[in-house]
């Protein structure tokens, strides 16, 4: 797909998904790298609002390149292109995260990103790289197409790692449910809706996020203010 198409698909959609687009030797070290650390040792590095654990599993970490080095080589020339493609402006990345969905573990909830990143002018996305094979048995992501051309309400979520959530009758998009395989890519807005379902199967779904951000995009003041005080009333805001 051209550069133009590509960029045409994401304004449209909200999300693209880039088959093939890493060699599945280096996922494989990814992941290989991150089965092998101690995930609990990272918990001393990290404040307490950067990782979460569910069935005493680690659910969601900040700075898995801790664990593995290997992931800075997924931020190449090859990524850093398509993004600056994709949001039209020079980028820098804001962070990197593991998710990982246990067997048994529950659903994530629809939400936007920038709920929480507060930004004015939501030029930001995510490229989500997948380190094993991903559907909806095992918890794989899906999104609802062209809903990142609103702000949604949300409401307080009892899900471990996600403070909040987007009502599924609030939604007027259809659902778009992700197969992905070791080495693609799927690159989403951060103001679409988002979610995954429960994993059902008896393996885990492992993924690393890369939060990018456009070089003069900046807080919106009162979208923080907003934020701080949904956290504050579910008592879930720490000052940070």
């Amino acid at each position: 797909m051209k550069k133009s198409d590509q960029r045409n698909f994401y304004k449209k959609n909200g999300y693209i998904i880039i088959k093939n687009f890493y060699p599945k030797t280096l996922i494989n070290d990814c992941k290989k790298n991150i089965e092998v650390a101690d995930q609990f040792k990272f918990k001393r590095l990290l404040h307490k609002n950067d990782y979460a654990y569910e069935k005493n599993k680690l659910k969601y970490l900040k700075m898995p390149e801790l664990m593995s080095p290997k992931i800075y080589e997924l931020i190449n020339n090859k990524l850093l292109d398509l993004v600056c493609n994709l949001i039209e402006d020079e980028v820098s990345v804001r962070g990197i995260e593991l998710h990982q969905k246990i067997s048994g573990t529950d659903f994530t909830p629809p939400h936007q990103d920038n709920f929480y990143f507060c930004l004015k002018n939501s030029k930001a996305l995510t490229a989500y790289v997948p380190l094993n094979r991903q559907d909806f048995k095992n918890g794989g992501l899906h999104v609802y197409p062209k809903s990142h051309k609103n702000n949604y309400e949300h409401f307080f979520s009892n899900t471990v790692g996600f403070s909040s959530g987007i009502k599924i009758n609030d939604i007027i998009e259809k659902k778009l449910s992700y197969s992905l395989s070791v080495g693609d890519l799927s690159i989403h807005h951060c103001n679409i809706i988002h979610g995954a379902p429960k994993n059902s199967s008896k393996s885990s779904r492992i993924s690393i996020a890369i939060r990018f951000i456009a070089l003069n995009e900046k807080i919106d003041q009162k979208r923080k203010e907003r934020y701080i005080n949904f956290l504050e009333k579910s008592k879930r805001y720490s000052g940070v």
